[in-house]
């Protein structure tokens, strides 16, 4: 019998969140989260601590990548580090790629695991520098369609 390793239950909860977020499927995605939960950011710290705050906060995040053309969300680095029986932390390194393939922008994003017996659950998050990238992605984009000639270097 193939016995799985905590590290590669939390690397295949992963994929799955992946698949999710890379439908764009609000309800599915949610489904990963434990409430309450704890988003944290430069900006501060939320908590949402019911399904219908999680869904929204997910409907304002998949809003934000439609309006950059979104495409599909890699993984292209997974560090997993178990911190007690039923806790781990998974850093993934994100690469955000645009409906024509081009690269949109990478980040990384800390996400606390749980699993008290009803699988794992994202519990916390912490948004180590997603809306810095996106922001940056966002300025270059005004300024791509507000210069008219040739972009200056």
């Amino acid at each position: 019998m193939l016995r799985v390793t905590q590290t590669e239950s939390i690397q295949a909860f992963v994929d799955r969140y992946a698949a999710a977020l890379q439908r764009l499927d609000v309800s599915a995605t949610a489904e990963f989260y434990s409430l309450p939960c704890s988003f944290i950011g430069n900006a501060g710290v939320v908590v949402q601590q019911d399904r219908d705050g999680l869904e929204s906060l997910i409907a304002g995040l998949f809003g934000r990548y439609r309006a950059i053309d979104f495409g599909k969300a890699d993984v292209t680095a997974l560090r997993v580090e178990i911190l007690s029986a039923h806790l781990h932390q998974a850093r993934a390194h994100w690469q955000l790629i645009a409906i024509d393939g081009s690269a949109l922008y990478d980040f990384e994003t800390i996400y606390v695991i749980a699993n008290f017996g009803k699988g794992h659950r994202i519990t916390a998050v912490i948004v180590v520098n997603e809306a810095e990238r996106y922001k940056a992605l966002i300025q270059q984009i005004a300024g791509e369609r507000t210069f008219i000639g040739k972009l200056p270097k």
